[in-house]
């Protein structure tokens, strides 16, 4: 395994550290090509659109190509048909959202997706899930918030993904209901002698880890992947135990608070602070994680983790003209092994610009293109949506 990880490491190194620039070159040439493009094919429609007056039903449908990058993947392609729904265009039912995926890295990492986020008549139920099925070789520093560069390893295994969370509405904006979590890992490759095939980490052999639990959510976001106004609470509580099948017994406890404040037309403050809490024998993956294209942007997802994760952020979106806007964002975050220890460790910040182009302005969804830096690192994104 250990002349895997060279041959694997190498190109991903040789990316990070020496074609950034390039990569980011690439992004904007994409980019302007899409701006010379989209106009054209919009005029087209090629949203598959649905409209039945009599019922007043809608539904849309836009198969697209999909390439992005992030330091945990390099480049990836694939295709993405990302659906909208709304049966009541004359109340106030939020448009319902889904998609599609396949996508297959530069790093020959693979992922099928589906994920859907379906609001009933006049938004008294909520049904939101995830389900992904991947093939990922990452990298592993080890558990905590001060592990060093050099202790990187990397692992592969295939994983099996499934979250589903049904909520009713109790007051207006309020939701709550039962949340189901399940994971599996398996086909797990380690590097020779290195931390994970040492056998004291949960989940080094992977595994099952099946969660249930409740979420309970205050949501008075109109557009949930491009939010202007309002804001979003929620708390989560699941227990992974034997009883459900799960190889693993520990509690996981999230709480995630966002808040958009209009600042002028076009111009949008958005603020975030997220913690993750657990106990238990809880396996390394679903640690609280620091990094990724949501969470604390500029770092590897996972360069950082531990039992617990405190998180906070801020962007500021301002519209331009035409389709184009730009944001800045900041974070702060650390992970610890109890709470009464995140002081010991250092911080971790990052900064950060980014590009939005509106991809559908019916919908108001962007396409963003993100570089963040963090303590010594530089990363750059492509993606759907806003981070949060």
């Amino acid at each position: 395994m250990a002349k895997a990880k060279r041959c694997c490491q190498q190109p991903f190194l040789i990316i990070k550290h020496f074609f950034v620039m390039q990569r980011l070159l690439v992004a904007l040439s994409v980019a302007t090509l899409m701006l010379a493009t989209i106009p054209a094919q919009a005029q087209e429609a090629p949203t598959v659109d649905s409209t039945n007056n009599e019922q007043g039903r809608r539904w849309g449908i836009l198969p697209v190509p999909a390439f992005a990058s992030a330091p945990e993947t390099g480049w990836y392609i694939g295709a993405v048909a990302l659906f909208t729904y709304n049966p009541q265009r004359g109340d106030d039912t939020r448009t319902s959202n889904g998609s599609f995926e396949f996508n297959y890295t530069q790093m020959n990492q693979w992922l099928f997706e589906a994920d859907w986020n379906v609001f009933g008549a006049q938004n008294k139920t909520i049904q939101r899930g995830l389900a992904q099925w991947l093939f990922f070789p990452e990298f592993y520093w080890g558990v905590g918030s001060q592990t060093p560069e050099n202790a990187e390893e990397l692992f592969s295994a295939r994983r099996l993904e499934f979250s589903q969370q049904s909520l009713w509405r109790v007051r207006p904006d309020l939701y709550v209901g039962p949340s189901v979590r399940v994971q599996w890992v398996y086909d797990v490759a380690t590097a020779a002698g290195g931390l994970l095939e040492a056998g004291n980490v949960p989940g080094n052999q992977g595994g099952l880890s099946a969660g249930l639990g409740y979420q309970l959510t205050l949501d008075q976001r109109q557009n949930p992947l491009n939010a202007k106004q309002g804001a979003f609470v929620q708390w989560e509580q699941l227990a992974f135990g034997s009883a459900l099948g799960s190889d693993f017994g520990f509690w996981q406890h999230r709480f995630d608070g966002r808040v958009y404040l209009p600042v002028r037309t076009g111009q949008t403050l958005a603020l975030q602070g997220l913690g993750q809490f657990s106990s238990g024998q809880v396996p390394f993956r679903m640690l609280g994680l620091i990094g990724g294209s949501n969470q604390l942007r500029g770092y590897y997802q996972g360069r950082f983790r531990d039992q617990h994760l405190l998180m906070a952020q801020a962007e500021y979106r301002a519209h331009l003209f035409w389709r184009l806007g730009l944001a800045a964002f900041a974070g702060v975050g650390n992970v610890a092994p109890a709470l009464n220890e995140f002081g010991n460790g250092r911080w971790k910040s990052s900064l950060g610009l980014g590009l939005r182009f509106l991809t559908d302005k019916q919908e108001d969804i962007n396409l963003r293109f993100d570089m963040a830096w963090g303590q010594d690192t530089f990363e750059f994104y492509i993606a759907f949506g806003e981070a949060f």
